[in-house]
């Protein structure tokens, strides 16, 4: 049996780099409630793509059976709420078929409420978090 001897050499350059990535990989992780109701009211396809790819996040993170169900039963702060679950559900699972939402389905989750915010926005944490594990995923691939 051989051994492998390998000599690892840091380049300065390389190294400022591969920081800078890091640091640029933690600022997109910060995703604030601002920057998702920015751009969920996009008015064109990026805000439609936006909300649907949102409303698939939530789907996932729904139990199986209530992902089934287009139902919420367990109380968890996780995925859609029971008032959101019925439409969300329903919505994500269409996005998924068909790669688009309807107008009035992008309505539906950009209108805004008594507070003036979208009703997809009150999702911003969650959506914050999956945000963070993607950039996370990319960094380390």
């Amino acid at each position: 049996m051989q051994a492998i001897i390998c000599k690892i050499t840091v380049d300065t350059d390389s190294m400022l780099r591969y920081m800078w990535s890091m640091e640029a990989t933690e600022a997109m992780m910060k995703l604030t409630r601002d920057q998702v109701i920015q751009l969920v009211t996009r008015k064109d396809e990026v805000g439609m793509n936006a909300v649907g790819r949102a409303l698939v996040h939530l789907l996932n993170r729904q139990t199986r059976e209530e992902s089934r169900d287009n139902t919420t039963r367990n109380l968890n702060d996780v995925g859609f709420t029971p008032a959101d679950a019925r439409f969300g559900c329903i919505h994500a699972k269409y996005f998924i078929k068909h790669r688009m939402l309807q107008d009035w389905q992008v309505a539906y989750w950009v209108k805004p409420n008594a507070k003036g915010v979208p009703r997809i926005a009150k999702y911003w944490r969650q959506l914050a978090e999956e945000a963070e594990k993607k950039a996370v995923a990319r960094a380390a691939a």
